[in-house]
């Protein structure tokens, strides 16, 4: 059994969804609202409440334990961190062609190494 949204095309398998669904997107109702004192967060999902409770006032992050070996950033997944590399340590500058004309890869540790050689020349 479905029950469908009146106003939408929206159709859900529990009256509980359907009800929730006409407050959040057709009543814009937000019952879920933060305690803390001077904040005024209000949001359609208790989940949500909770994440920005433990991010905002407790300072809790979620966990990242995927490294970047560049710069020490952290991402929750692989995939992220594989993003975060591709722009931005691993874009390629090429130099005008001439004389000693090389390809750099900008941001990587052996761009500054070469960098920081020619430097002390």
């Amino acid at each position: 059994m479905f029950v469908i949204s009146l106003r939408c095309d929206y159709a859900a398998s529990q009256k509980g969804q359907l009800q929730y669904h006409i407050n959040a997107k057709h009543l814009g109702l937000k019952p879920f609202e933060c305690t803390e004192e001077g904040c005024d967060f209000a949001t359609t999902a208790k989940a949500s409440l909770k994440k920005h409770v433990r991010q905002r006032h407790l300072k809790l992050k979620e966990p990242k334990p995927h490294l970047c070996p560049h710069c020490g950033y952290g991402a929750a997944t692989a995939k992220l961190l594989e993003g975060h590399v591709a722009r931005r340590h691993d874009r390629r500058k090429e130099i005008k062609p001439g004389r000693n004309a090389r390809v750099l890869l900008v941001g990587t540790d052996s761009a500054l190494d070469m960098i920081r050689a020619r430097a002390n020349k």
